[in-house]
């Protein structure tokens, strides 16, 4: 009875050890079958990340060579214009210059026709001002600083030397003595910087200078009238001295004149006589 009971109980107990194995067995199949499943749902979901990924990266390489493209196009569009607009203004610009040359040619022409002197009696008090003299070596002496008249006729003050006005050496000369020229541009006179350096300078505060607009051949006019009125008083003093010659010479002539007339006169007469005297002596004589 013993021997049964513990043979029902190991038959008991290796049914139980089976059925454990069993459903233990059928656990395992199953956890397995979940965690393929579960790596195949995992590496599909990675594929499908990777896709999108992949189709991400490809729509932003896109976005950006469309992007690259637009800016490029646009900087060649804005290159373009730029581009036409400076053609513009270049044409803009040569054909204002071209218009500019040519006023400028017409006003050199008119100011050569009207503005370019042959001498200095065209020329104004301001149009001499500070323009340059030369030696007749056309060596620069200095420019004229203003016209002066002291009342012996019109002058004109050069400044020799110094540096914007400031220590100049000034001397005055006759407008006479100056002559216009061309090349160099300016006035010639007929002496040099070291002679002129050598007359005493002239006193700036005591002179006054003439206005801009007074006209040189007015000066020159009123020179020429100082001259020829001294030339006319020389020439009648020379007259009143040449006619007291001639009237001291005209009286010793006559005083000349007179003394041998007299002599003569004074001959003849005592001549007369004593022939008339003879005569009649040898006539008393004959008697």
């Amino acid at each position: 009875m013993k021997l049964k009971a513990l043979m029902m109980s190991a038959a008991t107990a290796a049914l139980l050890a089976g059925a454990a194995t069993a459903e233990q067995h059928d656990g395992d199949s199953e956890m397995e079958n979940s965690a393929e499943a579960a790596a195949e749902e995992a590496g599909d979901a990675a594929q499908e990340a990777g896709q999108a990924a992949e189709q991400a990266g490809e729509a932003a390489e896109n976005a950006a060579e469309d992007a690259a493209q637009a800016t490029e196009n646009a900087a060649e569009e804005a290159g373009q214009e730029m581009e036409e607009a400076g053609n513009e203004m270049e044409a803009e610009a040569e054909e204002a210059g071209n218009e500019m040359e040519a006023e400028a040619d017409e006003a050199g022409g008119e100011m050569a026709g009207e503005g370019q002197f042959t001498s200095i009696e065209e020329m104004t008090v301001g149009d001499v001002t500070g323009m340059s003299v030369f030696d007749p070596e056309d060596g620069r002496i200095g420019e004229i600083d203003y016209v002066i008249d002291r009342g012996d006729g019109a002058e004109a003050v050069i400044g020799i030397g110094g540096f914007l006005g400031l220590g100049e050496y000034t001397v005055a000369l006759p407008i006479s003595e100056f002559e216009l020229q061309q090349d160099p541009e300016g006035f010639s006179v007929d002496t040099d910087r070291e002679t002129l350096e050598q007359q005493p300078e002239i006193d700036e505060s005591e002179i006054e200078e003439l206005p801009d607009d007074m006209m040189m051949s007015e000066l020159m006019s009123d020179e020429m009238g100082n001259d020829m009125g001294e030339n006319s008083e020389m020439g009648e003093s020379e007259m009143d001295a040449g006619m007291s010659d001639d009237a001291a010479s005209n009286s010793e002539s006559g005083s000349d004149s007179g003394s041998g007339s007299d002599s003569e006169m004074s001959e003849g007469g005592d001549s007369s006589d004593s022939g008339e005297m003879s005569e009649d002596g040898e006539s008393q004589s004959n008697n």
